[in-house]
C-alpha cells in the first residue's frame, strides 16, 4: 500500500501525464506510450487504480481513453470558483 507522499506523488504524475495527452490525442500511438508509461510509474509502487477526469464535451478525450480500456464511471465531479466568476470558457 502507498504512503501519503507516495499517493501524492502519484497523483501528481497522473495529472502531469494526463495534461501531456489532452493535446496530442489525434497522434493515438504517441499518445498510447504516454499513458502506458503513466500507469507502469504508478503500478511499480504499488498504485492500484488511475482515476482519469475528461470533460464530457472532449468526445476525442473519452473515445481515445475507452480504447485503451478506462470505463466511464459513475461519479459526480464537483468544483467551486473562488473570487470570481472562474475562467472566460466556463
Amino acid at each position: 500500500m502507498l504512503d501519503g507522499t507516495a499517493r501524492s506523488l502519484a497523483g501528481s504524475r497522473e495529472a502531469e501525464a494526463v495534461r501531456a495527452v489532452a493535446p496530442f490525442a489525434e497522434w493515438k500511438a504517441v499518445a498510447r506510450r504516454l499513458m502506458r508509461a503513466m500507469e507502469d510509474r504508478l503500478d511499480a509502487p504499488g498504485c492500484p487504480k488511475v482515476n482519469l477526469q475528461v470533460r464530457s464535451a472532449n468526445t476525442a478525450a473519452v473515445g481515445f481513453t475507452r480504447a485503451i480500456g478506462y470505463e466511464v464511471e459513475d461519479h459526480v465531479s464537483m468544483g467551486k470558483w473562488l473570487g470570481g466568476d472562474g475562467p472566460a470558457y466556463e
